[in-house]
């Protein structure tokens, strides 16, 4: 895919995931993954689809938002926070720049010390070579790179290193992340939240029920 120009694009997708609670790891649950649109820093749009907690349908969701996104409203670029979604899911960068033909922006937003990654999905994954290849080949090409808003560890695919700093500049508010992946961020930690929240609640009544029948 050849570079493109991100100077004069003014629609972006951002992709984040929601909070999950402890006992939903290992794929006993799952979780919000948000695809969050705005027109330069302007929230416009939001699209939500559900991941399996450390499942491996993070690239397949987030290839289907951006489809979406493209279409609906001609996004040009997408913002991800780092590679690992929903637990140990994974969004591969590369195979959702090459799917939607589309300069994909990652942000590590602290730093990863991948020896303790490998430990973690060998001892929990059996496809863990899958896992941690995405995720250490994404961390190494990652460059530091100094915005308004401070350093910032990016990977650029599908778009130069020059184009893609002025972008998250532009992009920034008062936050390092451009503005696309925090609305995505906060969104999908809400969300996330809520439906929780409801559904604990639906569970506590549908126990109180069956109580009183049991009574």
């Amino acid at each position: 895919m050849r570079n493109q120009d991100l100077n004069f694009f003014s629609k972006y997708l951002g992709l984040d995931d929601g909070y999950f609670p402890p006992e939903y790891k290992g794929r006993r649950g799952k979780t919000v993954l948000v695809g969050a649109i705005t027109e330069n820093s302007l929230p416009i749009d939001l699209m939500v689809r559900f991941i399996e907690i450390d499942g491996l349908d993070a690239t397949e969701k987030s290839i289907d938002i951006c489809l979406e996104a493209i279409q609906k409203h001609g996004i040009k670029a997408v913002f991800t926070d780092g590679v690992t979604y929903g637990g140990f899911n994974i969004v591969d960068p590369k195979e959702l720049s090459e799917k939607c033909n589309i300069p994909v922006i990652v942000i590590f937003r602290h730093e990863l010390y991948l020896r303790k990654v490998k430990e973690a999905l060998l001892k929990h994954f059996p496809d863990w070579k899958i896992r941690f290849r995405i995720i250490s080949q994404t961390y190494n090409e990652a460059l530091k790179v100094s915005t308004k808003c401070g350093v910032l560890r990016v990977t650029c695919i599908g778009i130069e290193y020059s184009r893609c700093i002025e972008t998250i500049s532009k992009l920034q508010t008062v936050f390092p992340e451009p503005q696309p992946l925090k609305v995505a961020d906060l969104t999908a930690s809400a969300l996330a939240r809520l439906l929780i929240y409801h559904l604990s609640k639906i569970n506590n009544e549908e126990m109180m029920r069956t109580t009183e029948s049991e009574g």
